[in-house]
């Protein structure tokens, strides 16, 4: 069966569609393009973008869902640049550290 919807539709094309291809395996697409899946391994749900890049592991499949619905470039990419600027804040002292035990 195939399900048809009329220009009055209330769903949104933005909605996302989750189908399961197969045992344990959830696909989600909006607007045709990929978002991203989760896998059921054990007893949890393994969520991952549309990136490849695991958003993480959850303990139901509505929450990994959410995860992968809710995940944005701009939240990932702003966690990374905080960590790098602690990484290099880190290695700036050690370095300053290092340095003023060479002169006493």
């Amino acid at each position: 069966m195939t399900a048809v919807l009329d220009a009055w539709s209330d769903v949104s094309v933005s909605t996302p569609l989750w189908r399961s291809p197969q045992p344990d395996l959830w696909v989600s697409s909006a607007q045709g393009e990929y978002q991203g899946m989760i896998e059921h391994l054990g007893k949890r749900f393994v969520a991952v973008n549309r990136q490849g890049k695991t958003v993480g592991e959850f303990d139901s499949l509505p929450q990994a869902q959410r995860a992968v619905e809710t995940w944005s470039p701009l939240n990932t990419d702003l966690r990374e640049v905080v960590l790098l600027k602690a990484i290099a804040a880190a290695a700036l002292m050690c370095s300053a550290i290092a340095g003023f035990s060479l002169i006493f």
